[in-house]
């Protein structure tokens, strides 16, 4: 299933928010397991320039993990054109698509912008 991540916001004195570089920005997002819906409780970290390869050993994806609690093998991709549409002082107090996530598996709960690795 795609989930659209989006925001809305209202600019003033500021063009444009984009990711300086779309390929490494990072996505801070939370997920449940759609499965049994058990929720991790911190942040995972994908990145379009990050990739794993599938326990089936077919396709790569953002984020490969299995769920702890029912053992479902899930995964994320971030689909090609995340990152790269800025959100513009026009779109100011309209939602916009920032990221589309490719989910099997997952349900994002919850995500955050500008937060590093370490934080």
């Amino acid at each position: 299933m795609i989930f659209d991540l989006q925001i809305r916001a209202q600019l003033e004195n500021v063009g444009q928010i984009i990711p300086s570089d779309a390929d490494d920005f990072e996505w801070n997002v939370m997920f449940k397991c759609s499965g049994c819906g058990e929720e991790r409780d911190t942040f995972r970290v994908l990145s379009l320039s990050d990739t794993s390869t599938g326990k089936s050993g077919k396709g790569e994806a953002h984020l490969v993990e299995t769920c702890h609690f029912c053992g479902r093998a899930n995964t994320v991709v971030i689909m090609e054109k995340s990152g790269a549409i800025p959100y513009l002082e026009a779109d100011s107090g309209s939602f916009k698509t920032l990221c589309s996530l490719d989910c099997r598996g997952l349900e994002p709960t919850k995500f955050k912008l500008g937060v590093n690795r370490g934080d």
